[in-house]
């Protein structure tokens, strides 16, 4: 019998490192996540609400969680997240979220924003700026890295890309993504890459120019805007494949290569 999407998530929890000193715990880890992340799932906000619909469905739990010293409290559920290895959460989660929702991963969004709000010029505080990942049909956040200042995007993104999966998707990064270690990062993990090309590139740049410029060359009389959205080099003995946008004729159609 296949597990439900509660019984897959507390599967996977049960693999992260509990980070207490063994022999001195009354609640087991696997508990304390289960009960923390359902209960923010059903709405909770906050230490306290968590222990309450703890609280509020500790039958229904045990069908489920050993619970050998009852509901954790509301100190216990935030001590233990203050020591918990956030990485192992977060890949967790977004494991899960993968098999449950097998196809938001079609078109990840990855971009640099900084948190309106959130720096000081008089405290010397910076802004808060971090790189975050889209599942753009979804509308959710699937992974967020912080990063110091916009310079150093290219580090966050590398970061943000292995705990992500990729397969089949189609990832999507303005001009400070377009790096060579970048592309080959996302083919690697099966996906496919959408990036931008601008004059701080000046060779790039100018390949994709002569590619507009043999296009238009080729395909002559009335014409329409399209996009060929992706460039990838899927292996070593495959050509890589251009996109850009450029003109097309209406009729009849203009022959072209890849």
């Amino acid at each position: 019998m296949p597990m439900s999407p509660g019984q897959q998530l507390i599967s996977l929890l049960a693999v992260i490192e509990d980070p207490r000193v063994v022999g001195r715990t009354s609640h087991k880890l696997i508990d304390v996540l289960s009960i923390a992340l359902f209960s923010v799932l059903a709405g909770a906000q906050g230490w306290d609400e968590m222990e309450e619909w703890g609280l509020a469905n500790e039958a229904r739990l045990r069908q489920y969680l050993e619970l050998p010293h009852g509901i954790p409290g509301h100190d216990t559920i935030r001590r233990i997240f203050e020591v918990l290895d956030p990485k192992q959460l977060d890949a967790c989660l977004l494991q899960w979220v993968g098999q449950v929702c097998p196809d938001l991963h079609s078109v990840i969004a990855i971009d640099g924003k900084s948190v309106r709000g959130s720096g000081s010029d008089a405290r010397g505080v910076r802004a808060l700026h971090s790189v975050t990942a889209y599942a753009s049909l979804s509308g959710l956040v699937l992974a967020q890295r912080r990063c110091e200042e916009k310079s150093n995007e290219i580090t966050a993104i590398e970061a943000l890309l292995p705990v992500l999966s990729l397969k089949g998707s189609l990832v999507t990064i303005d001009a400070m993504g377009t790096q060579v270690a970048i592309a080959q990062a996302i083919t690697e993990r099966g996906g496919d890459y959408l990036l931008v090309a601008k004059d701080n590139q000046p060779g790039l740049a100018r390949a994709v120019e002569e590619y507009m410029r043999i296009g238009r060359a080729a395909c002559t009389g009335p014409s329409r805007m399209v996009c060929i959205i992706a460039w990838t080099s899927p292996s070593a003995r495959t050509p890589a494949r251009c996109g850009c946008a450029m003109r097309r004729p209406i009729s009849p159609p203009c022959a072209a290569s890849r």
